[in-house]
């Protein structure tokens, strides 16, 4: 942990639940340790956390604050230090300590909703398709895919915008 900086919200979010968000942090390290490996990276482009992130963003944007958590321990990559920014399948790698990144994991899949101020909460019939526990792994980059992540379900997924 950096010194002097402790974790936002990290009391709102339950020890158990905690160890499973560091676990999918750990995993995408993995990843991205996979292609410093495969030289896709360079190694000194990876920046783990724990990042700071506008908590008042995420507030703004109702995130729950697992995934705020998640968002301040995820490993970034800089892509200044890398050649290209793509990632899995036409994807781009997401850093959410760029409030665009934020913004754009809320419409993810850029369906529009966000950009004309929302169709109405996650509840109602015509609100957002992203819960406030589900947040994106990667960006969708040139219209491909984009990789999904739900707290609440414990699982991740791939999808395409290409249905």
């Amino acid at each position: 942990m950096t010194a002097g900086y402790a974790l936002a919200g990290v009391h709102a979010v339950p020890a158990e639940q905690k160890a499973r968000l560091h676990e999918v942090a750990d995993l995408l390290l993995e990843i991205y340790r996979t292609l410093v490996r495969m030289r896709f990276l360079s190694p000194d482009c990876i920046e783990t956390g724990p990042h700071e992130i506008d908590q008042q963003l995420a507030q703004k944007k109702e995130l729950d604050p697992s995934i705020y958590y998640l968002h301040q321990i995820l490993p970034y990559i800089n892509v200044d230090k890398t050649d290209s920014p793509d990632f899995i399948q036409g994807g781009s790698f997401v850093d959410f300590r760029d409030a665009d990144c934020v913004e754009q994991s809320r419409d993810p899949m850029r369906n529009g909703w966000e950009l004309s101020g929302g169709k109405g909460k996650w509840v109602d019939d015509e609100g957002e398709y992203m819960r406030p526990w589900t947040t994106t792994l990667s960006v969708l980059g040139n219209h491909q895919t984009v990789i999904f992540y739900d707290a609440e379900l414990r699982e991740s997924s791939i999808r395409s915008s290409k249905a």
